[in-house]
């Protein structure tokens, strides 16, 4: 399987969409069935000039085949390993293809604005709490426009 098909789309869609139904309540975050689906898509792109997105997408769609097959309701144990293999594939994509975890720009660039806006604030206003609040809002916005530079050259998971 170098490329899922539709079909194959709509399936897995299909039983990721259920799996988030058999999750109790205070586990639900633990699933987030638009990013799998959005993971999926991504590998499935890159598989055919890939061997790891081959082998993860592969991977991935029998861990999700087996939950499919699992207890009624899941418990979190049992989506661990979903969880670990889903943290490697999206490590993947971002290490060898340069992809982004949308809103990952934004919390890097506003953490880098609140240590520099606290230091700047306190040498040159001599008030932390203006720095502080002049540095998240520089970083937000810094972080917003690269996030949204990378949404336009498609590079979000």
């Amino acid at each position: 399987m170098s490329t899922m098909n539709v079909k194959e789309q709509k399936r897995l869609q299909a039983e990721i969409e259920e799996l988030a139904t058999r999750i109790p309540r205070k586990a639900s975050n633990a699933l987030q069935p638009d990013f799998v689906i959005r993971v999926l898509k991504r590998l499935s792109e890159f598989s055919g000039e890939c061997e790891t997105c081959r082998e993860e997408l592969q991977g991935l769609v029998g861990q999700i085949d087996e939950l499919a097959k699992g207890s009624d309701p899941l418990s979190l144990g049992e989506l661990r390993p979903l969880q670990k293999r889903m943290d490697r594939a999206v490590s993947h994509l971002q290490n060898r293809h340069k992809l982004l975890v949308q809103g990952q720009s934004q919390y890097i660039y506003i953490a880098v604005g609140l240590s520099l806006g606290l230091v700047f604030g306190l040498a040159l206003f001599d008030n932390a709490g203006l720095g502080l609040a002049i540095g998240v809002a520089l970083g937000a916005a810094l972080g917003s426009g690269q996030d949204a530079k990378a949404k336009k050259d498609d590079r979000l998971i």
